[in-house]
């Protein structure tokens, strides 16, 4: 590049996406070449700015840079053209072609520029400059100049000759204006374009020499400069005699205008001058109002659409970040929350104690015989076991026996005659032939912890607390795209269950009802449901694209409408093993894309007729596009797209497709 110009420096700035106007301003004016390529970063304010390029090359020309500016392919593009720069998408394009059409665009400018100060020019050769230099920020030893208007020539004053005269304390010198030529003709007062040293006087730069400035002429009490003595402003002489009315004597323009003063507006003056103010408020008001609400327009596009559905299967797991299409997988999340409770329950299980009746049988043997101890006996339906083990031989053998449970229904009289005792012994070989009476025989009921109540308060405290866990789980992750498995929720007990008296204890009435005790881990499983909805998006383009016989490049124009996109969980599987299994149906429009930025950038400014031809060029629309002009009272020749993107809105609607009719059989 630096070789297409080798008798010029070409300097390269690269901005930053976050620099502004006025650092890429500085940094252009600070370097020394005249060529400079100014490369913009995509998503930098200036580049779609322009106001601030159209600044920009302004400053720019008037520093003598001669610059290339180099922006992303776009509307960036398309406004640094608009703005009148020589502009790139390419550092590799920029030639010497491109630096020569660069140099001939800023000879036009200077051209430009010299013919607009050519009485600028004539004025210095005149000697006659309209000048007004501002004082600037007064300096350790330095004079501050004062102002000078009109005509005065700037001077210095002689080697040896002092400003103030000898004796005359704070008295300025006048400078008398230099003389006209009769052959020229003083010129009109124009606007004249500030030197360098005004336009350092007014940046406040120091090291500048004072003593090239003169003082300016005395000033009055309303701070406008005193007539000096034989200058321009006494026109007529006091004693030159008028031609037309001889009689009378003019007067100094001076006392004329002095006069006038003192005398004062006319009140027909002063009516004319607050009504054309009013006018002028409000015209500015009503220009205000329709600058701030008129004009605008609204576009409306209306696209085509086809209407495509899938059902697939996803696996959900946490071994994947995001979604992968091929695989069909989507992003699994777990949460676990710990939940504890103590609660009381009543204990229904009974229990008993006392003492048992005791006493003997009377038996009979042929022969000797063992009873072991245990042996059961019955009297009268009562049961009865052997105390000790007994060796009954011959007849009247006692046998001391006790009663198998507590009470007294165990209390029985003595009974001597066999045919009316009803005693049986389980053991053969000896005969019972009466029994002693039985005595002691006491019971007591009460209620005890059981284990079937501490398990059935168990069961109903962790559902309790399994419903706290998932109501705090389920609104979890809602902020980060994931979706709530209900079928996941999984409640455990941790650790043991405290139970409070222990199981088999006696519960009285005078203490607390028992309790138990227990923490519980409540987990569930998430799905991240943004992902699912981007996989059946992706799945319909596929789909539709299958069908329709889409190249790459074609179908990288195609988009599903989100407003109109649909999915549908079927189906939820929970493994074991926490593999989740998401079953789901998806139904969407498919249409072009449009790049809603890009239409407004290319409509905005354009002539009403270019505007709708530029509409009707947009793909897949399925009619005409309907354009509405703010204020709608405007006539139609009126209308115009404003310049400002800000003021045209594009608003686009999918049209879906009209349901198809199958012919019924006949």
């Amino acid at each position: 590049m630096i070789d297409a110009v080798p008798e010029k420096k070409i300097v390269k700035i690269n901005a930053t996406i976050d620099d502004d106007i006025n650092l890429i301003l500085d940094a252009i004016i600070k370097v020394e070449a005249a060529y400079v390529m100014l490369v913009l970063p995509e998503g930098n304010d200036l580049a779609n700015s322009p106001i601030g390029l159209k600044a920009l090359r302004k400053k720019t020309l008037e520093k003598g840079k001669r610059m290339v500016l180099v922006v992303p392919k776009g509307s960036g593009y398309e406004l640094a053209k608009k703005a009148g720069f020589i502009a790139s998408v390419s550092q590799d394009a920029v030639t010497g072609d491109v630096w020569q059409t660069v140099n001939e665009q800023y000879d036009e400018y200077k051209q430009s520029q010299a013919g607009m100060n050519s009485k600028k020019e004539q004025t210095r050769q005149l000697e006659k400059p309209e000048v007004e230099y501002i004082a600037p920020v007064a300096k350790a030893n330095l004079p501050v100049p004062e102002i000078i208007r009109g005509g005065a020539t700037q001077t210095s004053p002689e080697e040896g000759e002092s400003e103030v005269a000898e004796g005359e304390s704070e008295k300025k010198k006048m400078v008398e204006p230099p003389k006209i030529k009769e052959s020229e003709e003083p010129k009109k007062d124009t606007k004249q374009e500030p030197s360098e040293r005004e336009k350092m006087a007014a940046q406040n730069v120091t090291g500048m020499d004072f003593s090239k400035f003169v003082k300016s002429s005395p000033k009055s009490f309303w701070g406008k400069p005193k007539a000096a003595p034989m200058s321009a402003n006494t026109i007529v002489a006091p004693n030159e005699v008028n031609t037309f009315h001889p009689d009378i004597v003019p007067k100094k323009v001076g006392a004329t205008l002095g006069k006038v003063g003192k005398k004062g507006m006319s009140g027909v003056a002063k009516i004319i001058l607050f009504g054309l103010i009013a006018c002028l408020l409000l015209g500015g008001g009503v220009f205000a109002a329709w600058y701030a609400y008129f004009p605008k327009i609204r576009i409306e596009l209306q696209l085509q659409s086809t209407m495509m559905s899938v059902s697939e299967q996803v696996l959900a797991t946490s071994a994947v970040t995001g979604f992968d299409v091929n695989r069909k997988e989507v992003q699994l999340t777990k949460e676990r929350v710990e939940k504890n409770a103590t609660q009381s329950f009543t204990a229904t299980e009974k229990s008993a104690d006392g003492t048992k009746a005791t006493g003997t049988i009377t038996v009979s043997s042929s022969g000797p015989v063992t009873i072991q101890a245990g042996t059961l006996v019955t009297i009268k339906t009562k049961k009865f076991s052997v105390t000790t083990q007994t060796v009954a031989n011959g007849a009247s053998n006692l046998v001391p026996v006790t009663a198998s449970d507590f009470g007294t229904d165990y209390n029985l009289e003595a009974c001597a005659l066999p045919s009316e005792c009803d005693i049986d012994v389980a053991k053969s070989g000896i005969e019972p032939i009466g029994n002693s009476a039985f005595t002691g025989g006491t019971k007591r009921e009460f209620t005890v912890v059981g284990q079937k109540d501490v398990d059935a308060a168990t069961k109903e405290l962790q559902t309790e607390l399994g419903k706290q866990g998932e109501a705090d789980l389920m609104y979890m992750n809602m902020d980060k795209g994931y979706e709530f498995i209900p079928e996941s929720v999984k409640t455990e007990v941790k650790d043991k269950v405290a139970v409070s008296p222990a199981v088999g204890k006696e519960v009285k009435e005078a203490e607390e009802d028992p309790n138990i005790s227990m923490t519980t881990v409540t987990t569930a499983l998430y799905y991240h449901r943004e992902s699912l909805e981007i996989m059946a998006e992706r799945l319909l383009l596929d789909k539709y694209k299958i069908e329709k016989n889409l190249s790459l490049e074609a179908a990288a124009l195609t988009q599903i409408n989100k407003n109109e996109l649909k999915v549908t969980v079927e189906k939820i599987t929970v493994d074991k093993d926490e593999k989740v299994t998401i079953t789901f149906s998806a139904t969407g429009l498919v249409t072009s894309r449009v790049d809603v930025d890009k239409i407004r950038n290319d409509v905005a400014g354009k002539k009403w007729p270019e505007m709708l031809e530029y509409l009707s060029k947009l793909p897949a629309l399925a009619r005409a596009p309907e354009v509405l002009s703010f204020p709608t009272w405007l006539p139609e020749y009126a209308r115009y797209v404003p310049g400002e993107v800000s003021r045209v809105d594009v608003r686009v609607r999918v049209v879906p497709p009209e349901p198809t009719t199958t012919p019924e059989a006949e």
